[in-house]
């Protein structure tokens, strides 16, 4: 979906990220927001993961950051007393962070050829953290920031005080080098003044389930684990007065990364091969019992969901097995492994959390009389296409205009249009007269 020109930002660089007015879309600045009297938005922080850091195409980086939506949202706030909106930028020699996807055209079979820019990168060194194994850290950032956006953080996470050490985006945060952190999320994000914040944390709770293909259950986080969780966050972030928004987990099977590779379009790839395949193999789990491991081979329904990570051009290449050579996919003795696939089982028990998990949300929000954003209804609805602004915008993976090449986090436009709910939801709630983004001001890719 997106093919990055990373050399338009490059004198964009130049300039200090301290300042709001050169932090928003380097594309086009949005109109400057009408005036308010609310007097709690001195200083907006953004708490989350992710998705909030500006992580998209598989990668964190300068241009992706500049484009997250707290950066957007942020540029609502200036006229309702916000002064600055800082966020964690990778030096100009290392612009491009972790590295991330590009799109260079279609391969011979006509599939996304997606290749990996590596230049520029943030790579500071690797290490061995007891129990995680080998990780590669990125280069430390210390000046001053409001986005707390952390790839990876899990609600369990934030009261913990070794995260730091594990995950690699939050030690670049952090004074200490890994493993010498103790300082937790929580604590961490709320170590000086702020009177607005937004929350959007929770989906990874639930995603690395969902994106292992339903393989690891220890990657959902206990219902109750994650009610304390989020309430000692949400406490801590509420116990000086300041406002803010909460923010509901999608659904994830409502993400391209999940719905891209249809059952439909593959087995006509099949019939090509040979007109009697018309059917798909999966290994699948044999009980919506989370607890349960048991798994058969069956056929893949319509309710089961093909993963983007699957590489659907090896569907129908011979491969040996215990039954001689069987084409894979297409034969009961060769089955697409768990792994690749979201079974219609394994989304009931994604969808029993989630809903869980966005039931603790709105009530904490409306117990503590705040501003909610409701992503599950949003990303359900915007799945089938909407016209947004005059600008048709759905979930379709390239076509979309909303989603990254990583299937999963939003492209600049997305994040736009992320920033205009938050805007929506705050004028609501508090009052106030924030003026949305232009979403033509954002590229769709």
């Amino acid at each position: 979906m997106r093919l990055i020109h990373v050399l338009l930002i490059t004198t964009l660089l130049f300039f200090s990220a301290c300042r709001l007015e050169t932090s928003i879309n380097p594309e086009k600045q949005i109109n400057t927001p009408v005036n308010t009297s609310v007097g709690f938005y001195t200083r907006y922080i953004a708490i989350g993961d992710s998705q909030t850091a500006g992580y998209a195409n598989d990668g964190l980086y300068n241009w992706a950051i500049y484009n997250s939506f707290p950066n957007i949202f942020a540029g609502s706030l200036e006229g309702a007393g916000l002064k600055a909106f800082n966020q964690p930028l990778f030096s100009i020699a290392q612009m491009n962070g972790t590295g991330f996807m590009e799109l260079k055209g279609t391969d011979a079979n006509g599939q996304p050829l997606i290749v990996r820019d590596t230049l520029k990168t943030a790579i500071r060194e690797s290490i061995n953290i007891s129990g995680s194994g080998t990780i590669q850290l990125l280069s430390k950032f210390s000046g001053d920031n409001d986005n707390f956006g952390v790839a990876g953080l899990k609600v369990a996470d934030v009261t913990n005080t070794q995260a730091g050490n594990t995950n690699r985006y939050f030690e670049r945060l952090l004074p200490l080098n890994a493993p010498a952190n103790n300082t937790s999320y929580v604590d961490f994000v709320t170590s000086k003044p702020f009177g607005f914040f937004t929350l959007n944390l929770g989906i990874n709770d639930v995603f690395g389930y969902a994106a292992g293909g339903g393989v690891n259950l220890n990657s959902l986080t206990d219902k109750t684990i994650f009610n304390a969780a989020y309430a000692a966050l949400v406490n801590k972030l509420t116990g000086n007065g300041a406002k803010g928004v909460l923010t509901t987990i999608p659904d994830v099977s409502t993400l391209p990364f999940f719905t891209t590779n249809r059952l439909t379009d593959i087995l006509n790839k099949a019939k090509l091969i040979n007109p009697a395949f018309d059917k798909l193999y999966i290994e699948a789990k044999q009980s919506t019992d989370a607890g349960q491991d048991d798994h058969e081979t069956r056929t893949a329904t319509a309710a089961d969901l093909l993963l983007l990570s699957l590489n659907v051009a090896q569907i129908g290449k011979p491969v040996q097995t215990q039954h001689g050579v069987q084409y894979y996919g297409l034969s009961l003795y060769a089955p697409i492994e768990n792994k690749w696939v979201l079974d219609a089982n394994e989304i009931a028990i994604i969808e029993d959390y989630t809903n869980a998990y966005n039931k603790y949300i709105k009530a904490t929000a409306l117990s503590k009389s705040m501003a909610l954003f409701d992503a599950f209804t949003f990303f359900y609805n915007v799945k089938g296409g909407m016209v947004i602004q005059g600008i048709p915008v759905s979930s379709n993976y390239l076509t979309g205009g909303l989603f990254s090449l990583d299937g999963v986090h939003l492209s600049p436009r997305g994040n736009a249009v992320l920033a205009n709910m938050y805007v929506a939801v705050t004028n609501a709630k508090y009052g106030t007269a924030l003026k949305e983004a232009k979403l033509s001001d954002y590229s769709a890719n």
